[in-house]
């Protein structure tokens, strides 16, 4: 589903059911809109993941490319 003008937090995002492609799966529902092509994306958790730390990587790699 996609929503305009959208920010998304992942609230636990160290939990065992957000794996890489997950998180940039979730990440990418944000800015699809044309009107709104940017906004922000926050993985919350007590401690950032590996997981998180790689998806965020991947994802600043695709928008430097």
């Amino acid at each position: 589903m996609t929503f305009k003008n959208v920010n998304v937090i992942v609230y636990h995002a160290s939990h065992p059911v957000f794996n890489i492609s997950t998180l940039v799966q979730i990440a990418g529902r944000v800015g699809r809109n044309i009107k709104y092509t940017s906004g922000d994306v926050y993985f919350i958790d007590k401690k950032l993941s590996k997981q998180a730390k790689q998806c965020q990587q991947f994802i600043q790699e695709k928008n430097d490319a």
